[in-house]
Order: structure tokens, then sequence, then C-alpha cells
């Protein structure tokens, strides 16, 4: 798991710094082209770095949610 935030973290850093690069303006067109190409890449894996964690969370917050319905169960028995 802490992978995924190392490796999502080394990612948004990335992506910051091909950011600041195509803002600059001091790059010739192709490498604008290049740093664009590895940006689109760099979304695309994050976004699925964090669909895989939301669904993580979504499944403790149901398994939670099922927990704490079934205590408030025995609870008024």
């Amino acid at each position: 798991m802490s992978n995924n935030f190392s490796e999502y973290e080394k990612g948004i850093e990335r992506l910051n710094e091909i950011l600041e690069k195509m803002e600059n303006g001091d790059i010739s067109l192709e490498e604008n082209v290049l740093l664009y190409e590895e940006g689109i890449k760099l979304h695309n894996k994050l976004s699925k770095i964090l669909e895989r964690e939301e669904g993580k969370i979504k499944i403790i917050s149901n398994n939670n949610i099922e927990e704490i319905d079934e205590m408030n169960f025995l609870n008024e028995e």
C-alpha cells in the first residue's frame, strides 16, 4: 500500500515539474509535445492508483458500516 502512496507522490512531483517547464515557455515545440505526452501518461497512471485506493476505502467503509449495524443489532437484544 505504501508503495502506491510513494508512487503517487513521485508522480505528482513529476507532473508539477512538467507543468513548470511547459508554463516557463523556454522549451522547443518538440520538447513541449514530449512533456505533454508524459504528463498525460502520468495522469492516467495516477488516476488508476486513486481509483484503486478509493475502492479499498469503500470496501473498508462498507465493512465498518455492516459491523456497526451488527453491533447495534446485538446491543438492542
